[in-house]
């Protein structure tokens, strides 16, 4: 649990995470380091920023876009981005460490 005592509280360490989530499979692929969106979420960040935090990206498949596990190139799935083990839908995300 956090706490701050006062109105407020320099944190020089801290560290947020954006997550996007229920993504169809085309535009989970977008926000992947190698995808579209990427870079352009980035910069938009930045510019937001007044400070260069650090922070990381969440991103959530929907549970019915997420293709079953199977190691073969016709699918097109990259193993540790876009594959996933189990049927567990809390499993169907990938967190991406942007800056550090």
């Amino acid at each position: 649990m956090d706490t701050v005592i006062g109105e407020s509280v320099i944190d020089c360490s801290g560290k947020f995470i954006i997550c996007i989530k229920r993504l169809s499979r085309s535009r989970f692929a977008d926000f992947l380091p190698s995808g579209k969106e990427y870079q352009p979420l980035c910069k938009l960040v930045e510019f937001i920023l007044r400070e260069q935090m650090a922070y990381d990206l969440e991103l959530a498949m929907d549970e019915r876009e997420a293709p079953l596990f199977c190691l073969d190139t016709r699918q097109n799935i990259a193993l540790g981005w876009t594959s996933f083990l189990g049927q567990d839908a809390a499993n169907k995300h990938v967190l991406i460490q942007v800056r550090q």
